[in-house]
């Protein structure tokens, strides 16, 4: 399972998120032990820590808004992505399913949680992201 967060540096609330989601899973409750033993997860807590560090609302030092160079991202201008993306396709060479894809946001208009989803079958599965 893969989950990110803070592509937007402005999206402050993806932090609670992904930290809420971090204390549970390294907590020893019974629902984290079971999950630790059947699942691997690679957790990006940010993404886009430059942007954060530099008070950017959603886009990178390149001036780049990182979600939206998921097709073709370049080594050099969005090493956050181009090597994300290398490891999701290194697990999957390896035949290491990866089960779910959390892209974790903070939304102004939208009240409490909810999810956009994608087809992990089309388009050539989670690597190819939608376009």
């Amino acid at each position: 399972m893969c989950i990110r967060d803070r592509a937007h540096a402005g999206e402050v609330t993806g932090s609670f998120k992904v930290e809420g989601i971090l204390r549970h899973l390294t907590s020893d409750s019974k629902e984290a032990q079971h999950l630790r033993s059947i699942y691997v997860f690679k957790v990006v807590p940010m993404l886009n820590p430059e942007g954060v560090l530099c008070g950017n609302s959603r886009c990178s030092l390149t001036g780049t808004d990182l979600n939206r160079r998921w097709n073709a991202p370049d080594e050099i201008l969005h090493p956050q992505v181009y090597y994300l993306k290398n490891l999701m396709k290194k697990l999957i060479a390896e035949k290491k399913s990866i089960l779910a894809f959390c892209d974790l946001h903070g939304q102004t208009r939208k009240n409490s949680s909810f999810i956009y989803g994608c087809n992990k079958v089309a388009n050539g599965g989670f690597c190819s992201w939608t376009k």
